[in-house]
């Protein structure tokens, strides 16, 4: 039987490295697992039940460290300490992983199988590929190395390795010059080091071409100004992703924004054009499917964004033709999906109510939360989620358009919907500035003007239509 040692890091994510273990444990029925924990705090409360869950897991054999917190100055003494323990153990392969990740299916074969594949013994395998282009660390330019495999010149703490790679590095970690660690764009400085050592002995470090862990879109603890400039946001299948817009001939210029800034991200486009004439030349795009309401159902509004929804199968988002769309918003949305078990609509606007008839669907909510120029610290379940900003699985729910009884009114049959199946919908953290609104955009023709003083048709709908699925929610 094939022996892999597991090291694992944590700092206050008891809950998802207890979701990691038992993923772990699913998958390791084939292997001799050992697995090492190392806690970057003494009596961590959240960590008390730990050794009673990781019993009943049954692993083969595992080990549990705690340190004095050393954060992120700290952190190589820590590896350190975990290779050390590493050279006492018989080990076919060792993986090193954080605790805020989630393994794909069949992570142990494929992970073995490709680092298989490496040129020597003496290297590893990045387990994640966050898309980064240029040299990281050392002067090496990522390239191909094989149709599943990337040469790269660095090492991400989340990899496999055979012990020839271990023992290169003689089991040990080096100081960390502090001047280094206490700034806050920089990292921690280990797997820096350990891509230099690996350079100056005249090798590449390699990472996979898809990654066999997601990482989550959560803020990092350690590495808050690093992760800013490299979000470790796993790659995706591109086909597996679709997206619906609808618009109007007053938002052209607006709508080539909102296409330029998606079309990249999704593997396919379905664009509903409400009253427009011709088709726009960079509509003209073989992963554009557009739809003329002439020859379909008419001017039907912003439900025209879910018109296509049904034929899809993966991920699919619902988008505004006045927004630009930053460059990892799939990425980081398909990640939050995945983080919520596909069990959750995903968006980052959103109101709540009361569960009671209210007065003024624009004006009696009782919070309320804006994609653009707001700043949401906190990840929420909300009431109503703006489907501009919208995403799911088609494994999660099914819209149809017959969900859509009226126009304009996308946000509140979307939510119906999303509550009659008890699919709750989550308004995810974001920046201030993360998603900008087009300059070309005339918000004159937008529903929330021309409804925001005369709202008695989405305030009635919403209360003859919600408002009694919020009451049997809470029941």
């Amino acid at each position: 039987m094939t022996h892999l040692s597991i090291i694992i890091t944590t700092y206050k994510r008891a809950d998802m490295l207890v979701a990691l273990l038992k993923q772990l444990k699913k998958q390791g029925g084939n292997y001799n697992l050992n697995v090492m924990i190392h806690i970057d705090e003494i009596g961590n409360r959240h960590y008390k039940k730990l050794p009673q869950i990781i019993n009943n897991l049954n692993f083969n054999s595992y080990q549990v460290t705690e340190y004095k917190h050393g954060g992120k100055p700290g952190y190589w003494k820590i590896i350190n300490e975990a290779y050390q323990q590493l050279k006492n153990h018989k080990y076919d392969y060792c993986i090193q992983l954080p605790d805020d990740v989630q393994i794909q299916n069949n992570f142990f074969d494929n992970a073995i199988r490709l680092c298989n594949q490496l040129p020597n013994k003496a290297t590893c395998l990045n387990l994640l590929n966050d898309n980064r282009k240029g040299p990281n660390w050392t002067p090496v330019i990522p390239g191909k190395y094989n149709d599943e495999i990337i040469q790269t010149g660095w090492v991400d703490m989340c990899f496999i390795a055979r012990p020839e790679f271990f023992q290169m590095l003689n089991y040990s970690i080096m100081p960390v010059d502090r001047t280094w660690t206490v700034t806050l764009n920089k990292s921690s400085g280990v797997g820096k080091q350990i891509s230099e050592r690996i350079y100056n002995h005249g090798l590449y470090a390699y990472s996979v071409k898809n990654s066999m862990v997601s990482h989550g879109d959560h803020e990092s603890v350690m590495h808050p100004g690093e992760r800013t400039t490299h979000p470790l946001i796993s790659n995706y299948d591109i086909n597996t992703v679709a997206a619906g817009v609808a618009s109007m001939p007053q938002r052209i210029k607006s709508l080539k924004d909102t296409v330029s800034s998606i079309l990249p991200q999704v593997g396919k486009l379905y664009v509903y054009l409400n009253n427009y004439a011709t088709t726009p030349d960079f509509l003209l795009n073989e992963k554009i499917i557009v739809f003329h309401s002439a020859q379909e159902l008419g001017d039907i509004g912003d439900v025209g964004k879910f018109y296509a929804c049904d034929e899809h199968k993966g991920y699919f988002f619902t988008l505004d033709d006045d927004l630009i769309y930053p460059p990892d918003y799939v990425s980081r949305y398909i990640c939050a999906i995945e983080r919520l078990q596909r069990k959750a609509i995903v968006t980052i606007h959103g109101r709540n109510y009361d569960a009671k008839p209210v007065k003024s669907y624009y004006k009696g909510h009782t919070q309320g939360y804006r994609c653009l120029n707001h700043q949401q610290d906190l990840e929420l379940q909300v009431t109503v989620g703006g489907t501009g900003v919208m995403a799911w699985h088609t494994d999660t729910i099914d819209f149809d358009l017959s969900d859509f009884k009226t126009t304009n009114m996308a946000d509140i049959w979307a939510a119906v919907k999303a509550h009659k199946n008890n699919v709750p919908i989550i308004l995810l953290r974001h920046s201030r500035t993360w998603l900008r609104e087009s300059p070309n955009y005339d918000n004159s023709f937008s529903i929330y003007s021309a409804c925001f003083r005369k709202d008695k048709v989405q305030t009635d709908m919403f209360n003859q239509y919600l408002v009694p699925e919020l009451i049997k929610s809470k029941k």
